[in-house]
């Protein structure tokens, strides 16, 4: 009888523990329609994979990852809508991944008031990397230092010198990267040629494009979805344009597609490694991971964006502690410093979140690939 006694603890704690295991609930608003629908499906199968894994692995001490994903159409009324919803009805320990800029930014304040952390922003807008916020952590760079490694990389190139002037697009509900553009042409002492803000959702881009040629820019930089960003470079091309094209990351590799046979030559900025090569620790696990996944779209630089940010949100709420809770998932990533997550690094503290600031740039070849 007393040898058994031990064994009826260990099996009550056995039950005990099932018992007090529960769901860690993460919300998330990204526009899976609208103009950016491609690249928010992307990034958010690159998150899902990661989370299934570490389920199947069995979650953060026992308790399960439930992802709760609501679509905004980009709109930001209706990423206020979804993300009051998550705070309130669905109890959410973390938001996650929100996918538009403007959406993210009209939050701020609610997730300020709930004290509940907002990790992995899939945008480099200026309107929400602006500047420190306590609840919100970035996992990519900002369109601030995309900009800028743009000017840096075509003048070491030779496609820009002193003298060559810059035209900017940028969406038009997303005004605060227009600033970050200005900002980077004082400093980088570059010539401008005008600028336009244009809809995010249209293909309409007759009007805009006579816009900045009328400053004869030899470089367009652009900011936005995919398929604006594709109709942009077919009107540009159809009007005569011949200069360097260079789009952000905010077009994903949807844009290859979207832009066509008027595509090659064009300037694609990114925010990851390529995903495509098992060239860094990161990709090569991306890829596994992939692999190994079901239903899954094909490698992606918004896929890989999501599941480095799915990464760091989970190595978050390891070191939250036992007791989880939603101020010690803010002091858990604010712990991760220089984390080298095998080809990028990671690196909070309590007064900086901008955790990484990884650019890379790739161009599109006559065979319809991205390269480098």
């Amino acid at each position: 009888m007393k040898r058994a006694l031990p064994m009826v603890v260990a099996a009550l704690a056995c039950i005990a523990g099932a018992v007090q295991a529960k769901d860690i609930v993460i919300g998330q608003s990204l526009g899976l329609t609208g103009g950016g629908a491609e690249v928010a499906k992307q990034y958010l199968q690159g998150a899902k994979c990661y989370f299934d894994s570490v389920n199947k692995e069995g979650g953060i001490r026992n308790n399960r990852i439930r992802l709760v994903s609501l679509d905004d159409g980009g709109n930001r009324e209706k990423t206020v809508e979804n993300t009051k919803k998550l705070l309130a009805g669905e109890k959410v320990t973390a938001l996650f991944g929100y996918t538009a800029a403007a959406g993210a930014q009209a939050v701020f304040p609610l997730i300020e008031q709930a004290s509940i952390p907002l990790v992995g922003i899939a945008s480099g807008g200026l309107g929400v990397h602006d500047q420190f916020r306590k609840m919100v952590f970035h996992v990519r760079a900002s369109y601030y230092h995309e900009l800028e490694g743009a000017v840096d990389l075509l003048r070491s190139s030779g496609l820009a010198g002193p003298d060559t002037t810059f035209a900017f697009v940028y969406n038009q509900d997303a005004k605060a990267n227009l600033g970050a553009f200005a900002d980077v042409m004082a400093r980088k002492k570059a010539k401008t040629a005008g600028s336009v803000g244009i809809d995010r959702n249209s293909t309409d881009m007759k009007a805009p494009v006579e816009t900045i040629l009328k400053g004869k820019p030899g470089v367009v930089i652009a900011i936005t979805t995919a398929k604006a960003m594709g109709a942009l470079i077919k009107e540009a091309r159809r009007q005569g344009y011949t200069g360097t094209i260079v789009s952000s990351s905010f077009a994903g590799d949807p844009l290859v597609r979207e832009a066509g046979s008027e595509g090659v030559g064009t300037i694609v900025i990114h925010v990851v490694p390529d995903p495509l090569l098992r060239t860094t620790a990161i990709t090569s696990n991306y890829l596994t991971a992939l692999a190994k996944c079901q239903d899954m779209d094909p490698p992606s630089a918004s896929g890989l964006e999501g599941y480095i940010s799915a990464r760091v949100l989970v190595e978050g709420l390891r070191r939250a502690g036992a007791n989880l809770t939603s101020a010690g998932l803010v002091t858990g990533l604010e712990s991760i410093q220089k984390l080298d997550l095998g080809g990028v690094i990671v690196d909070f503290s309590p007064t900086d979140h901008e955790g990484m600031r990884f650019v890379d740039f790739l161009i599109i070849s006559k065979s319809g690939k991205l390269k480098k």
